[in-house]
């Protein structure tokens, strides 16, 4: 029986393996088009968004650990495995293939991954098969990791914006973006019209204390036209002598996007920009529309964008909860990423939840399992959001989270063999 259990679950690495290489040349090989990058990059967290790579860049060798952990084979040669393959990327992401950029980041993240994958499949009984006193462990401790998620979104999210001048800018043309033709009719900052060109130190001082004490608010009135490229268009924004966005009021398709600096783009990952659907028609689809008063507002609370229309109003502000923390990841604002926003949603909760609920089901003590789960549902989705004056989490991710947690129960019903260990 145990021979029986080391061929299953040495098939299953050799199959994960194959599985993890795939997707590694599929999302590192592949050409994006452009030349070839101008050199290595030596910087860990290089580019606005350093962080978030770093740490993709490791999810994706820990699959390829793991499977040839599994698999049967030694530490060492995994580790020199993952430092090889990460280096021969790199080296033909810099010679060969165009329009991919390589550095010391991927060198490094990519073996960290490696060793991770390793890890766990090193610690496959203590993960899956724990007794009931590590169970309840690591179930806390799972807890505790999504309480603190939700206690550091909403901070996270709010404007943060560096002591630099900035410069205001009307319908500009910038690179990577398209180009909004509408015609604006007016567009102020606190009262006064905004216009293309440099802030006085005094003005740009203005604006931080502005937004940091929340008290900025942006009018515009407009009259939308389809975007030249067909791409996210700025209709109006501030940005600063670096190029570093500080604020900017922007259309795509059918949506109307508010992004505003904050401290996640500090900290070097993405910073989610809020979307009001359906608020402003400006694809290549649509005609020129009716005239749009645009409302943008900055106040204690946080972010509030709303629109009116034809006499219709259409307000909303952003959810900071614990269920957005995939969008500190991936960007969902320029992207198509953004139509899939509420599936990947659901799907980030209910797999942070998933391993809570198997571990709550391996615990000893029923009503310890649903206290548990209630009050880290309750805390983390209703009580941490509207304590910070935002609103609690939407229906799906209700049901996403509880799914996760029953999923989690169920896994602990079925029979998991685990009776070979990598040595």
């Amino acid at each position: 029986m145990v021979s029986v259990a080391r061929a299953q679950q040495k098939a299953l690495g050799f199959a994960t393996s194959l599985c993890a290489l795939a997707l590694i040349a599929r999302l590192t090989l592949k050409p994006l088009g452009g030349p070839l990058p101008s050199g290595f990059h030596w910087c860990v967290f290089c580019g606005s968004f350093g962080a978030a790579d770093f740490l993709l860049n490791i999810a994706l060798f820990v699959p390829l650990g793991w499977g040839l952990r599994m698999a049967g084979l030694r530490r060492w040669p995994i580790y020199l495995f993952g430092f090889l393959l990460a280096g021969t990327i790199e080296t033909l992401q810099d010679f060969v293939i165009s329009g991919r950029e390589s550095g010391l980041n991927d060198i490094i993240a990519n073996p960290l991954g490696g060793i991770a994958g390793v890890w766990l499949a090193d610690h496959m009984r203590l993960v899956f098969t724990p007794d009931p006193r590590n169970s309840r462990r690591l179930a806390l401790g799972a807890a505790g990791a999504w309480l603190g998620l939700a206690i550091l979104m909403p901070w996270s999210m709010g404007p943060s914006l560096p002591r630099t001048q900035y410069w205001e800018q009307v319908a500009a043309d910038l690179p990577k973006f398209g180009r909004y033709t509408g015609q604006i009719l007016s567009a102020t900052y606190n009262g006064q019209p905004f216009r293309n060109g440099r802030l006085s130190d005094s003005a740009s001082a203005a604006m931080r204390d502005a937004f940091r004490q929340g008290r900025a608010r942006v009018d515009i009135t407009t009259i939308p036209a389809p975007n030249e490229g067909s791409r996210l268009a700025p209709i109006v924004g501030v940005f600063d002598g670096h190029r570093q966005e500080i604020f900017m009021i922007a259309c795509a398709g059918q949506d109307l996007i508010f992004g505003v600096r904050t401290h996640l783009d500090n900290l070097k990952f993405h910073s989610p920009a809020h979307r009001l659907h359906g608020a402003i028609p400006c694809d290549s689809t649509s005609a020129p529309g009716d005239t749009i008063r645009i409302a943008a507002t900055v106040d204690r609370v946080g972010l509030l964008l709303a629109a009116q229309r034809a006499g219709k109003t259409a307000s909303a502000r952003p959810d900071a909860g614990a269920w957005q923390g995939w969008r500190l990841l991936i960007s969902d604002n320029y992207g198509k990423q953004a139509r899939y926003g509420p599936y990947l949603t659901a799907l980030w909760t209910m797999l942070w939840l998933l391993p809570l609920g198997y571990w709550l089901g391996r615990s000893s003590g029923r009503w310890f399992g649903l206290g548990v789960s209630g009050v880290t549902l309750i805390v983390s989705l209703a009580i941490i959001p509207m304590g910070v004056g935002s609103r609690p989490a939407p229906p799906h991710v209700w049901i996403a989270g509880a799914i996760g947690l029953l999923l989690g129960f169920i896994w602990t019903k079925t029979r998991l063999s685990l009776d070979w260990m990598p040595s």
